[in-house]
Parts: C-alpha cells; sequence; structure tokens
C-alpha cells in the first residue's frame, strides 16, 4: 500500500537566523567555491517516527482491541546539498539565490502474533474474518524528502565576522516543499496457509 504526504510551505519570511538552528538531518557536509557560487553536498543520519499501523485485532468480530502491527520509529541514511550563487544588487541590497534538498530512506521490519480469537478488517469492505491463530509480517519502507528555494538580502558591505549566537545582517524569501513516500506490506498468515497480503 503507497502513502504519500506532501507539506508545501509559500513564501517564508526571516528577519533573523540563530548560529545553532536544527537542521532536517543530522549530516556531515562539504562545500566549495567556485567564481562566487557555493556547492554543498553532505551526507548524514535520519530519525523518523510515522504513526502506528493497527490493522489485526484480538476478540470477537463485533468487540475487538487492535494490535500494533508497526510501531514506526527509526533511522536511516540521509544526503543533502545544496547550490547558492550571488544574483547582484536589488534597491541597495546584496542578493545572493540558493537551491537546497535533502533525502533520506528509512526502513522497519515488525511481527505481531496472535494465538486464538484473532480479527482481521478487510480494507476495502471493512468486514471481519477471524481464525484460531495469526502471525503478520510488516514491512514498512520510507523516502523522506524536500527541497528549497531562497533569495537572500543582505547588507551592501559582506559581514567579515560571524557573530557567536545571533545575526541580524540578512532576511531569506523562499518555498519550501517535503514530503514522505511509504510502502507497506502486510502478510498474515495462519500456519502455512496465507489469510492476507496487501502491498
Amino acid at each position: 500500500m503507497n502513502k504519500r504526504a506532501c507539506l508545501v510551505a509559500a513564501v517564508v519570511l526571516g528577519a533573523a537566523t540563530c548560529g545553532a538552528a536544527p537542521a532536517a538531518l543530522a549530516q556531515d557536509s562539504a562545500s566549495m567555491t567556485v567564481n562566487g557560487t557555493t556547492i554543498t553536498f553532505g551526507g548524514g543520519g535520519q530519525y523518523l517516527s510515522l504513526p502506528d499501523i493497527k490493522f489485526t485485532g484480538v476478540g470477537s468480530p463485533g468487540s475487538f482491541r487492535r494490535q500494533t502491527n508497526s510501531d514506526f520509529a527509526d533511522y536511516g541514511g540521509a544526503v543533502g546539498g545544496g547550490i547558492e550563487t550571488p544574483l547582484g544588487f536589488w534597491g541597495g541590497y546584496r542578493v545572493t539565490g540558493a537551491v537546497k534538498g535533502f533525502f533520506s530512506s528509512v526502513q522497519d521490519n515488525d511481527t505481531t502474533h496472535c494465538a486464538d480469537h484473532c480479527v482481521v478488517v478487510a480494507p476495502t469492505n471493512g468486514l471481519t474474518t477471524t481464525d484460531s491463530a495469526l502471525t503478520t509480517n510488516t514491512g514498512r519502507d520510507v523516502d523522506y524528502w524536500g527541497g528549497s528555494l531562497e533569495a537572500k538580502f543582505g547588507g551592501a558591505e559582506p559581514v567579515q565576522v560571524r557573530p557567536n549566537f545571533m545575526r541580524y545582517d540578512y532576511f531569506l524569501v523562499g518555498a519550501d516543499v517535503r514530503g514522505i513516500d511509504q510502502n507497506n506490506d502486510l502478510h498474515g498468515r495462519s500456519g502455512n496457509p496465507s489469510v492476507f497480503q496487501y502491498d
């Protein structure tokens, strides 16, 4: 089952930035500057937590409690990068444009057991079935990604010394988009026979 969530943040204004602001992902990065254009690339890890999947239950079709088939909270690899280049002077401001993005992939697998009075709720018609014993394997493959387009407006003269905590020498205007694509695979067995499979 493929699920996608996408969040678009339109024009974003910032009057100040903090030197210790958290990044979207923890990473080590390297950068190089060519003719005033700075290219940054890095890699690291991403921690991601998503809502639980509760597909099966224990009890009778009319009254049962849900089992947690997947409690997704895990780490995965991540990469990110960006390009920032000067755009000249606009209305007395020194302006640079930047394109940034990141991508991470996190995977998780869980197994749930039910020994008796097991219930499965079919997602297509809502009907319930019972089985004497049931083992459910749930796999989740999640891609978390994002990108941004920014214009940075600074003073006419560049700041040579960076403050330790706060800086008020520029502000940003931009747009940001982030999304989560996930593939959920559920397979239930009663002994060897397959009871259900959704992918």
